[in-house]
Formats: C-alpha cells, structure tokens, sequence
C-alpha cells in the first residue's frame, strides 16, 4: 500500500535512524511521537514524544519491530489534516533493514484466486448497451484513463489535478460529488479498499464478491459495491486503476436487469485477485461526465 508520505530507515554506529524521506505530502509534515507495538501493533508497549521539528528520529529495536507514528501538520495548509498515523513495519535480513510503511493497519485474510469467478462470466454480455455509452467507457476509463502526473498510465491520461486541483481529494464537496451515487466502499470506510493482496478474501466475502454471481436469480445482490487493493494511496484513483485494467484485460461484463445497465469488473494479478466490483452503467457515465467536463 502507498502511503502520501514515504520514509527510510539505515543503520548508523549501531542506532537506527528513521527519516522522511519523500511524498507529496512531506514537507507538510514532522514527527510528533513515536509508539512501540507488540506484533501486529496489538498493544502500545512504549510511546516516546519527539521534537515536532524533526525531520527525523531514532528508533529502539528493543521496544519493538512495529511502530505506530503520529505525524503533525507543520504548515498552516487547512487542505491537510491536523494529524496523520502511520504504522510501520521493521524487519531484518541478509540484505538489511527492512521497512513497510501503512496508512492504515494491515491484515491478512487471504488472497483470493482469480478462479473463484469463472471465466465464462467475461465471454459474453447480456445486455448490448448503446454503441455511444460503450465508446465513452472505453474512451474514458481506458484510453485516457483518469489520473495524476504521477501516476499516469498513459500519455493521453485525463488530469484530474489539472482540472480540480493538486489537493481536490481532499476536499469535502469534490468527495460528496464522487460518491453522489452511492456506491458501498467509496469514502465510507467500509469494507472497499484492502491494503495487500492477502487482505482481500474478508473485503470481498463481506461485498458478496467472493463467489460466482448467479444472475439468473430473483435475489441477485446489484447493490453497488466493490472491493479492490488500494494500490495507489488514493481511494477513487485506485478504483479508477482497477476499472482500467479490466477494461484493458477483457475481465468485465455488462447486463441488464429490472431494465438498468450494470457493469461487472475483476482485476487479477498473478491469477490473484487485486480488485471487484459492481457498478450501474449511470455511475460510469455521471463519472466520466465529472472527470472529462
């Protein structure tokens, strides 16, 4: 998982120094304190207060190889929180150090394997949606798939910072307009977004994502709703991700029912799944229409 702030640990004469040592949002931040954690960061065993100027501190590996910061606001910037908490990994092997940094506590259900859908799911649509709808998606979320200079899969990318501005994520009015169509899993810290891999088996058996969907039933879930890894820090440009590479790889289907377009999606890395979904064609389109204005 990415965090907006990354950091790097080196050994020096015995002590283990942590810095900050890039993201976007680094400058705009110091350490406040630093808590030790018993494994999985279970319980605080230690909390040591730090110089709020610091770009930098040291680091007992007595106390504990998971640790839990606080990081404080240094700026007057309002578009930044007040607060943020990182919790980090330490880990050592015959290379060194290593370092996993999450914005959030990691845990492990499980991978799932892409087979639990079948492919036969992505042979075939059910519903021929309008050429002039099928043209936007694609055009939309694939061909100048919406994102960041940063994180740009194509040269022809739809900038979004370019058009809402470099902190748009963090404002309240540009979230309520994404999730105006109610969509479980966007920005209402629900069981959406996993930070690896190995946490989606619970985020998907929670959504109703984890086993074949049986559209010939009368009780078929079109809540929308999804489950993806939030590979890229951000929630809605993660899902954006996810929607682009099913679109690119074939995983995604559209049908009808009670005479509303839906759209399936599943992405797969390494026959692992990273992300499913299930969404209203209209949720597509009122996107596309707010990113591509």
């Amino acid at each position: 998982m990415r965090t907006r702030i990354k950091f790097n640990i080196e050994e020096k004469n015995g002590i283990l120094e942590l810095n900050k040592k890039s993201g976007q949002d680094a400058n705009h931040y110091c350490f406040e304190s630093i808590s030790y954690c018993t494994a999985n960061w279970g319980k605080v065993v230690s909390y040591d207060n730090v110089d709020c100027e610091s770009d930098g501190l040291h680091v007992e590996l007595d106390k504990g190889m998971y640790l839990k910061l606080s990081m404080k606001r240094r700026t007057e910037n309002t578009n930044f929180a007040k607060r943020r908490i990182y919790y980090l990994k330490i880990s050592k092997s015959n290379n060194g150090i290593i370092l996993n940094s999450y914005g959030r506590i990691p845990s492990s259900s499980g991978s799932v394997q892409f087979n639990t859908w079948s492919n036969s799911l992505w042979n075939s649509s059910s519903s021929d949606i309008d050429h002039e709808s099928y043209v936007r998606v694609i055009d939309v979320f694939l061909v100048r798939s919406p994102s960041t200079d940063k994180v740009k899969t194509t040269q022809k990318f739809i900038n979004i910072n370019e058009k809402y501005g470099s902190h748009c994520f963090r404002d309240k009015e540009f979230r309520k307009l994404i999730q105006s169509k109610n969509v479980v899993g966007l920005y209402d810290n629900s069981f959406g977004f996993a930070c690896s891999v190995n946490d989606m088996r619970d985020k998907l058996l929670h959504n109703s994502l984890l086993e074949n969907i049986d559209f010939a039933s009368n009780n078929v879930n079109l809540t929308q709703r999804f489950s993806v890894v939030d590979s890229l820090g951000n929630q809605f440009l993660s899902l954006l991700r996810h929607i682009r590479n099913s679109l690119a790889h074939g995983t995604f289907k559209f049908f009808l029912s009670n005479d509303v377009n839906y759209f399936l999606f599943e992405d797969r890395f390494k026959q692992q799944v990273t992300g499913r979904g299930l969404l209203k064609l209209e949720t597509l389109l009122f996107w596309a229409d707010l990113l591509d204005k």
